[in-house]
């Protein structure tokens, strides 16, 4: 018994060039996801023509705009975390000089308390 195989799913990128570029690709034939009978496409001639029609033209477009949305996604996120980064980095800074100001305040406190003690013990 013999495994049958299977045609390749087109993924919307590359497309063949010429006949041996698509029978070295797709040696068993190619599908495409626009497709809703899943016909197969044994010869770049029979792929080109499905190319040109609505249907295949529609779904490219939808493929490309998903990539384009996806791009734009990533380069966001990319941005996003360099923001986190650098407010992180800004938090940090903040927190040491409320620790400082704070040990200053408390120094503080405690030389008035001296202060006031004097002034009282000198009346």
């Amino acid at each position: 018994m013999q495994i049958a195989a299977c045609p390749t799913l087109y993924n919307g990128a590359d497309p063949p060039k010429c006949a041996v570029e698509f029978r070295f690709k797709f040696p068993h034939g190619l599908t495409c996801p626009c497709n809703t009978r899943r016909t197969i496409f044994n010869t770049l001639s029979s792929f080109k023509l499905h190319q040109k029609g609505k249907g295949h033209k529609k779904w490219l477009s939808l493929v490309q705009d998903d990539k384009c949305d996806n791009e734009i996604m990533k380069k966001n996120i990319r941005l996003l975390n360099i923001k986190n980064t650098e407010l992180s980095n800004e938090v940090s800074q903040l927190t040491a000089k409320i620790s400082k100001v704070s040990m200053e305040n408390t120094i503080l406190k405690k030389l008035w308390v001296e202060l006031r003690e004097n002034i009282h013990d000198l009346d």
